[in-house]
């Protein structure tokens, strides 16, 4: 499953980060030819948050849609 995000502030990367973490599953974040976990604030911090983001989950745990919501609620997702 891929779903694309748009990280604009600090904030925003911190609260995205927390959502992650608290998953089951493995996510990643791949910008171009970078790929970093996605349960990583360093990692997300090293791409540019001038350009979207693409999420990669293989196996999507029985909390993704938790999630899910909680990210679209910060208005991160992009079509």
């Amino acid at each position: 499953m891929k779903i694309k995000i748009k990280l604009n502030t600090i904030n925003e990367v911190k609260k995205f980060c927390d959502y992650a973490e608290s998953l089951d599953c493995d996510i990643y974040a791949s910008q171009g030819r970078y790929t970093v976990s996605a349960k990583s604030i360093m990692g997300i911090m090293s791409l540019s948050l001038l350009d979207n983001l693409e999420l990669v989950i293989d196996e999507p745990s029985d909390d993704f849609d938790e999630f899910l919501n909680n990210i679209k609620q910060l208005g991160i997702v992009k079509n």
